[in-house]
């Protein structure tokens, strides 16, 4: 008895398709040759990136630089709460000042990383509380009011008077 070994196609020699056994209705064993589809990008720290597009690096080239990753600092390398890490990390670092002791969190002159929009990863200033959901601040940033949940406290005060320019706040914030 003979055996005849035919080869494979051309495009499945290569690594690009996936091969899986699986048995047939009628008992025999064959290999199938599927795409293989790449699993989510994710972050260092283990967490998936959401916002990221996913497949093929071809089919990924094709898309739009927007389409691609989000369109914040380390988008599609950092997930939110590690960039959150990394930023009151640099913050801190950056900004030597005694701590506060300030018994509210956002009181005026609370110094805040910006942590959402186009000011992301800014130093910034509280120069007033409008609610319990909204501050002014001013600084390395836009003077305008925000969310606080799109500030972070980085524990650290400045003297602030009232009606102060965004000059002296960005003088208070480099010295």
């Amino acid at each position: 008895m003979r055996i005849q070994l035919s080869m494979v196609e051309g495009a499945k020699r290569s690594r690009s398709m996936k091969r899986v056994a699986s048995r047939k209705p009628g008992g025999k064993s064959v290999i199938e040759y599927r795409r293989a589809r790449p699993g989510p990008a994710t972050c260092p720290s283990g967490r998936a990136l959401p916002g990221t597009a996913r497949g093929t690096k071809i089919a990924v080239g094709k898309l739009t630089k927007t389409q691609r990753r989000p369109s914040r600092p380390y988008g599609g390398v950092l997930s939110s709460p590690a960039l959150r890490h990394v930023m009151l990390g640099r913050a801190q670092e950056a900004f030597e000042a005694p701590e506060s002791q300030s018994t509210s969190v956002l009181a005026p002159g609370t110094v805040c990383m910006k942590l959402a929009g186009r000011d992301a990863g800014k130093l910034c200033v509280v120069t007033e509380r409008i609610d319990e959901h909204f501050v002014k601040i001013d600084g390395h940033t836009r003077a305008r009011k925000v969310n606080i949940k799109h500030i972070e406290p980085i524990g650290r005060q400045v003297d602030l008077k009232k009606h102060v320019d965004t000059k002296a706040i960005q003088a208070a914030l480099s010295a």
